[in-house]
């Protein structure tokens, strides 16, 4: 019973999940932006790696169409960020 006293509302853990996803999008952001300007430590270097192994382990859990559809979203969502933060020539 306890159990099921303490489970969210399904639109909280929607909610829940949102915000982890943003807070990884931002940290994977920031750490990519230090690898270009060779800031970067080993904690962060590490905490990328698992990403990416964790990545490639969703990759092998959802078909192709899937697979590309993030992959154009997060193609689009790079060239956003990169025009957003671009100084104008």
């Amino acid at each position: 019973m306890s159990s099921i006293k303490n489970k969210k509302p399904a639109f909280q853990a929607r909610n829940d999940w949102a915000r982890i996803r943003v807070h990884v999008r931002r940290e994977v952001s920031r750490v990519m932006v230090d690898l270009e300007r060779g800031e970067v430590d080993a904690l962060d270097l590490e905490k990328l790696h698992n990403f990416c192994m964790h990545s490639l382990a969703l990759m092998s859990k959802v078909d192709q169409n899937t697979w590309e559809r993030a992959k154009a979203q997060a193609e689009i969502g790079d060239f956003l960020h990169k025009e957003a933060f671009t100084e104008p020539a």
